[in-house]
């Protein structure tokens, strides 16, 4: 799960995650779930977006939803 996955990448994670994926997915299957607007790809890997909430963590002890 991460807030940058091409095409909204904006520093070095979103580069992490994107050649994590990639290589990953040549021996399992990988669904990356990221916080950059809604959208759905098929294949492998296959990414889903979700609109990000700053309240979504709201009550997790130790996790903030500020980036």
């Amino acid at each position: 799960m991460t807030r940058e996955y091409p095409p909204n990448v904006y520093g070095g994670a979103g580069v992490h995650v994107e050649h994590l994926a990639r290589e990953v997915a040549r021996h399992a299957t990988v669904e990356v779930k990221c916080f950059d607007g809604r959208r759905a790809t098929s294949g492998n890997p296959s990414v889903t977006g979700y609109a990000f909430r700053e309240d979504m963590f709201e009550g997790i002890p130790g996790v903030s939803g500020r980036p």
